[in-house]
Protein backbone atom coordinates (compact mmCIF):
# COMPACT_ATOMS: atom_id res chain seq x y z
CA UNK A 1 0.00 0.00 0.00
CA UNK A 2 2.78 2.27 1.12
CA UNK A 3 3.08 3.52 -2.73
CA UNK A 4 2.72 7.61 -2.44
CA UNK A 5 3.34 9.76 0.27
CA UNK A 6 1.56 12.87 0.14
CA UNK A 7 3.49 16.08 1.94
CA UNK A 8 1.12 18.97 3.19
CA UNK A 9 2.47 21.74 0.86
CA UNK A 10 1.27 19.71 -2.19
CA UNK A 11 -2.23 18.84 -0.47
CA UNK A 12 -2.55 22.24 -0.12
CA UNK A 13 -0.10 24.97 -0.70
CA UNK A 14 -0.10 28.52 1.10
CA UNK A 15 -3.56 27.90 2.95
CA UNK A 16 -4.16 26.80 6.83
CA UNK A 17 -6.37 23.37 5.47
CA UNK A 18 -8.40 21.98 2.76
CA UNK A 19 -11.64 20.15 2.86
CA UNK A 20 -13.52 18.43 0.09
CA UNK A 21 -16.33 16.75 -0.13
CA UNK A 22 -15.38 13.21 -1.65
CA UNK A 23 -18.46 10.60 -3.47
CA UNK A 24 -16.51 7.33 -3.65
CA UNK A 25 -18.24 4.78 -6.35
CA UNK A 26 -17.86 1.15 -7.50
CA UNK A 27 -14.55 0.98 -5.29
CA UNK A 28 -12.37 3.74 -6.58
CA UNK A 29 -12.61 7.79 -6.44
CA UNK A 30 -10.90 10.75 -8.06
CA UNK A 31 -7.97 11.22 -5.67
CA UNK A 32 -4.67 9.49 -5.82
CA UNK A 33 -4.91 5.97 -4.05
CA UNK A 34 -3.90 4.60 -1.74
CA UNK A 35 -1.57 6.99 -0.14
CA UNK A 36 0.28 7.78 3.31
CA UNK A 37 0.18 11.25 5.07
CA UNK A 38 4.07 12.46 5.65
CA UNK A 39 3.54 15.62 8.27
CA UNK A 40 -0.27 16.29 7.88
CA UNK A 41 -3.57 14.92 9.73
CA UNK A 42 -6.90 14.29 8.13
CA UNK A 43 -10.57 14.01 9.69
CA UNK A 44 -13.60 12.94 7.73
CA UNK A 45 -17.28 12.82 8.22
CA UNK A 46 -19.17 10.28 6.54
CA UNK A 47 -22.32 11.50 5.48
CA UNK A 48 -23.97 8.79 3.39
CA UNK A 49 -23.71 5.29 1.61
CA UNK A 50 -21.37 2.50 3.15
CA UNK A 51 -17.63 1.80 2.23
CA UNK A 52 -14.67 0.38 3.34
CA UNK A 53 -11.09 2.35 4.46
CA UNK A 54 -8.75 0.13 3.65
CA UNK A 55 -5.66 0.44 6.05
CA UNK A 56 -2.26 -1.84 6.50
CA UNK A 57 -4.02 -3.07 9.92
CA UNK A 58 -7.12 -4.23 7.38
CA UNK A 59 -10.08 -3.17 6.21
CA UNK A 60 -12.83 -1.02 8.24
CA UNK A 61 -16.33 -0.73 7.60
CA UNK A 62 -17.77 3.02 6.88
CA UNK A 63 -21.47 4.28 7.23
CA UNK A 64 -23.07 7.30 7.98
CA UNK A 65 -22.09 8.64 11.67
CA UNK A 66 -18.26 7.77 11.50
CA UNK A 67 -15.67 10.24 12.36
CA UNK A 68 -12.48 9.02 11.55
CA UNK A 69 -8.90 10.79 11.45
CA UNK A 70 -6.08 9.62 10.03
CA UNK A 71 -1.99 10.61 11.34
CA UNK A 72 1.07 11.46 10.00
CA UNK A 73 2.71 8.00 9.06
CA UNK A 74 -1.32 6.90 8.26
CA UNK A 75 -1.25 4.94 4.76
CA UNK A 76 -5.15 4.54 3.34
CA UNK A 77 -7.25 4.36 0.57
CA UNK A 78 -11.44 4.20 0.31
CA UNK A 79 -13.62 1.96 -1.79
CA UNK A 80 -17.77 1.88 -2.10
CA UNK A 81 -19.74 -1.23 -1.22
CA UNK A 82 -21.06 -2.77 -4.28
CA UNK A 83 -23.78 -1.04 -6.48
CA UNK A 84 -23.43 1.63 -3.77
CA UNK A 85 -21.50 4.89 -3.22
CA UNK A 86 -20.05 6.25 0.08
CA UNK A 87 -20.09 10.17 0.66
CA UNK A 88 -17.78 12.09 3.06
CA UNK A 89 -16.47 15.20 4.13
CA UNK A 90 -12.89 15.44 4.23
CA UNK A 91 -10.61 17.70 6.10
CA UNK A 92 -6.71 18.13 6.27
CA UNK A 93 -4.25 19.84 8.07
CA UNK A 94 -0.53 20.28 9.29
CA UNK A 95 0.45 17.91 11.71
CA UNK A 96 2.45 20.84 13.35
CA UNK A 97 -0.65 23.41 13.36
CA UNK A 98 -2.42 19.86 15.25
CA UNK A 99 0.23 19.48 17.95
CA UNK A 100 0.06 23.44 18.65
CA UNK A 101 -3.89 23.51 18.74
CA UNK A 102 -3.72 20.75 21.23
CA UNK A 103 -0.85 21.26 23.29
CA UNK A 104 -3.26 24.70 24.54
CA UNK A 105 -6.49 22.77 24.70
CA UNK A 106 -6.43 18.96 25.99
CA UNK A 107 -6.21 17.47 28.89
CA UNK A 108 -3.67 15.49 30.07
CA UNK A 109 -6.36 12.66 29.30
CA UNK A 110 -6.49 13.23 26.08
CA UNK A 111 -3.22 13.66 25.21
CA UNK A 112 -3.32 10.33 22.71
CA UNK A 113 -5.00 12.76 20.45
CA UNK A 114 -2.09 15.11 20.06
CA UNK A 115 -0.50 12.31 17.73
CA UNK A 116 -3.52 10.58 16.29
CA UNK A 117 -2.90 7.24 14.63
CA UNK A 118 -5.62 5.71 13.08
CA UNK A 119 -8.83 5.91 14.80
CA UNK A 120 -12.90 5.60 13.96
CA UNK A 121 -15.59 7.31 16.19
CA UNK A 122 -19.26 6.47 15.88
CA UNK A 123 -21.01 9.59 16.55
CA UNK A 124 -25.17 9.08 17.55
CA UNK A 125 -25.73 11.67 19.05
CA UNK A 126 -25.29 15.32 17.72
CA UNK A 127 -24.35 14.08 14.35
CA UNK A 128 -26.44 16.97 12.65
CA UNK A 129 -23.23 19.22 14.83
CA UNK A 130 -20.41 17.13 13.80
CA UNK A 131 -21.84 17.45 9.77
CA UNK A 132 -22.42 21.21 9.99
CA UNK A 133 -18.97 21.65 11.70
CA UNK A 134 -17.52 19.69 8.20
CA UNK A 135 -19.75 21.60 6.32
CA UNK A 136 -18.91 24.76 7.68
CA UNK A 137 -15.18 24.03 7.16
CA UNK A 138 -15.62 22.94 3.49
CA UNK A 139 -17.58 26.18 2.92
CA UNK A 140 -14.98 28.55 4.02
CA UNK A 141 -12.68 26.39 2.22
CA UNK A 142 -13.96 27.12 -1.02
CA UNK A 143 -14.49 30.48 0.07
CA UNK A 144 -11.82 32.08 2.00
CA UNK A 145 -10.50 30.05 4.68
CA UNK A 146 -8.79 31.26 7.42
CA UNK A 147 -6.98 30.06 10.61
CA UNK A 148 -9.35 30.95 12.04
CA UNK A 149 -12.26 28.47 10.41
CA UNK A 150 -9.50 25.75 11.43
CA UNK A 151 -9.61 26.27 14.67
CA UNK A 152 -13.42 26.85 15.17
CA UNK A 153 -13.44 23.61 13.05
CA UNK A 154 -11.60 21.98 15.72
CA UNK A 155 -13.42 23.20 18.64
CA UNK A 156 -16.74 22.27 17.43
CA UNK A 157 -14.96 18.36 16.67
CA UNK A 158 -12.21 17.59 19.35
CA UNK A 159 -15.02 17.38 22.20
CA UNK A 160 -16.99 14.54 19.67
CA UNK A 161 -13.81 12.78 20.18
CA UNK A 162 -12.64 12.57 23.61
CA UNK A 163 -16.03 12.19 25.05
CA UNK A 164 -16.02 8.74 22.86
CA UNK A 165 -13.94 5.58 22.86
CA UNK A 166 -12.20 5.65 19.77
CA UNK A 167 -11.62 2.57 18.20
CA UNK A 168 -7.51 2.40 17.44
CA UNK A 169 -7.35 1.00 13.80
CA UNK A 170 -3.78 1.25 12.73
CA UNK A 171 -1.49 -1.95 14.10
CA UNK A 172 0.87 0.66 16.83
CA UNK A 173 -2.54 1.47 18.54
CA UNK A 174 -1.90 5.05 21.13
CA UNK A 175 0.71 6.29 22.19
CA UNK A 176 2.16 5.04 25.76
CA UNK A 177 1.12 8.29 27.94
CA UNK A 178 4.75 8.83 28.95
CA UNK A 179 5.97 9.88 25.29
CA UNK A 180 2.20 11.48 25.13
CA UNK A 181 3.03 13.88 27.94
CA UNK A 182 6.69 14.38 27.03
CA UNK A 183 6.09 15.63 23.63
CA UNK A 184 3.30 18.03 25.13
CA UNK A 185 5.67 19.17 27.33
CA UNK A 186 8.37 19.83 24.44
CA UNK A 187 5.87 22.27 22.81
CA UNK A 188 7.01 25.14 25.88
CA UNK A 189 9.80 26.93 23.95
CA UNK A 190 11.74 26.69 27.10
CA UNK A 191 11.85 22.71 26.58
CA UNK A 192 12.00 22.83 23.04
CA UNK A 193 15.19 24.94 23.33
CA UNK A 194 17.20 22.50 24.94
CA UNK A 195 16.32 19.97 22.40
CA UNK A 196 16.57 16.15 22.27
CA UNK A 197 18.36 15.87 26.06
CA UNK A 198 15.32 17.61 27.53
CA UNK A 199 12.96 15.26 25.79
CA UNK A 200 15.03 12.45 26.80
CA UNK A 201 14.45 13.34 30.38
CA UNK A 202 10.68 14.33 29.81
CA UNK A 203 9.95 10.72 28.79
CA UNK A 204 12.57 9.43 31.35
CA UNK A 205 13.07 6.16 29.28
CA UNK A 206 16.73 5.00 27.71
CA UNK A 207 17.43 6.97 23.83
CA UNK A 208 17.20 3.60 22.36
CA UNK A 209 14.00 2.90 23.84
CA UNK A 210 12.28 6.53 23.12
CA UNK A 211 13.89 5.56 19.29
CA UNK A 212 12.01 2.53 18.96
CA UNK A 213 8.60 3.56 20.63
CA UNK A 214 8.64 7.18 18.43
CA UNK A 215 9.12 5.19 15.37
CA UNK A 216 6.30 3.41 16.13
CA UNK A 217 3.80 5.99 17.35
CA UNK A 218 4.99 8.93 15.12
CA UNK A 219 6.61 7.69 12.24
CA UNK A 220 9.94 9.39 12.95
CA UNK A 221 12.79 9.74 15.39
CA UNK A 222 13.39 11.77 18.30
CA UNK A 223 15.93 14.23 16.29
CA UNK A 224 13.17 14.62 13.43
CA UNK A 225 10.81 15.09 15.66
CA UNK A 226 12.15 18.37 17.91
CA UNK A 227 13.53 19.46 14.38
CA UNK A 228 10.25 19.85 13.20
CA UNK A 229 9.07 21.23 16.42
CA UNK A 230 11.44 23.45 16.37
CA UNK A 231 11.05 24.47 12.97
CA UNK A 232 7.11 25.33 13.26
CA UNK A 233 7.59 27.28 16.48
CA UNK A 234 9.77 29.44 14.71
CA UNK A 235 7.42 29.75 11.69
CA UNK A 236 4.53 30.74 13.97
CA UNK A 237 7.17 33.54 15.51
CA UNK A 238 8.07 35.05 12.08
CA UNK A 239 4.41 35.60 11.28
CA UNK A 240 3.31 36.68 14.62
CA UNK A 241 6.56 38.80 16.08
CA UNK A 242 8.99 41.21 15.21
CA UNK A 243 11.96 39.19 16.54
CA UNK A 244 14.92 38.93 13.66
CA UNK A 245 16.04 35.52 12.14
CA UNK A 246 18.66 35.28 14.33
CA UNK A 247 16.64 36.23 17.51
CA UNK A 248 14.11 33.55 16.60
CA UNK A 249 17.12 30.96 15.80
CA UNK A 250 18.48 30.99 19.00
CA UNK A 251 14.84 30.91 20.51
CA UNK A 252 14.35 27.85 19.19
CA UNK A 253 17.45 25.97 20.04
CA UNK A 254 19.32 26.27 16.56
CA UNK A 255 22.93 26.84 16.49
CA UNK A 256 23.70 29.42 14.45
CA UNK A 257 21.39 31.70 12.32
CA UNK A 258 22.67 30.16 8.82
CA UNK A 259 22.11 26.59 10.27
CA UNK A 260 19.02 28.11 10.97
CA UNK A 261 17.99 29.32 7.64
CA UNK A 262 19.36 25.90 5.56
CA UNK A 263 17.14 23.98 7.37
CA UNK A 264 14.39 26.01 7.16
CA UNK A 265 14.26 26.44 3.57
CA UNK A 266 14.90 22.88 3.65
CA UNK A 267 11.24 22.63 5.26
CA UNK A 268 9.34 25.37 3.46
CA UNK A 269 10.77 25.98 0.72
CA UNK A 270 11.24 29.94 1.24
CA UNK A 271 14.02 31.38 3.54
CA UNK A 272 12.87 32.86 6.56
CA UNK A 273 12.73 36.60 5.73
CA UNK A 274 10.82 35.72 2.62
CA UNK A 275 8.31 33.57 4.77
CA UNK A 276 7.51 36.64 6.82
CA UNK A 277 6.77 38.90 4.43
CA UNK A 278 4.83 35.86 2.21
CA UNK A 279 2.93 35.49 6.00
CA UNK A 280 2.18 39.33 6.32
CA UNK A 281 1.26 39.83 2.64
CA UNK A 282 -1.55 37.05 3.22
CA UNK A 283 -2.84 39.04 6.10
CA UNK A 284 -2.42 42.41 4.70
CA UNK A 285 -2.68 42.76 0.64
CA UNK A 286 0.37 44.73 -0.16
CA UNK A 287 -1.09 47.38 -2.54
CA UNK A 288 -3.73 47.70 1.17
CA UNK A 289 -0.40 47.83 3.22
CA UNK A 290 1.19 50.29 1.05
CA UNK A 291 -2.40 52.65 0.84
CA UNK A 292 -2.28 52.72 4.50
CA UNK A 293 0.84 53.95 4.64
CA UNK A 294 0.63 57.19 1.89
CA UNK A 295 -2.84 57.75 3.94
CA UNK A 296 -0.76 57.95 7.40
CA UNK A 297 2.17 60.05 5.76
CA UNK A 298 -0.34 62.48 4.48
CA UNK A 299 -2.03 63.27 7.11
Amino acid sequence: MRDRELDFSSVCPDRPYHAALVRVTEGWKERPVPHGHRDFCEMFYVTGGRGLQRLPAGDVELRPGHLAVIGPGDYHEFAATSGASLDFVNVAFSSSSWQSFTGLVLEPADGWLATPRSLLVSIRDEREEVEEAFQRALRAFNCFPTAVELARFWCQVVPHLTASRPKHLGEAGSPPPWLTRACQAMAQEDNLREGLPRLVELAAVSSSHLVRVMRRHYGCTPVAYVNEQRLALAAMLLATSTATVSEISSRCGFESASYFTRRFRQRYDVSPRAYRRQRQASVVPEDLALTATLDIASR
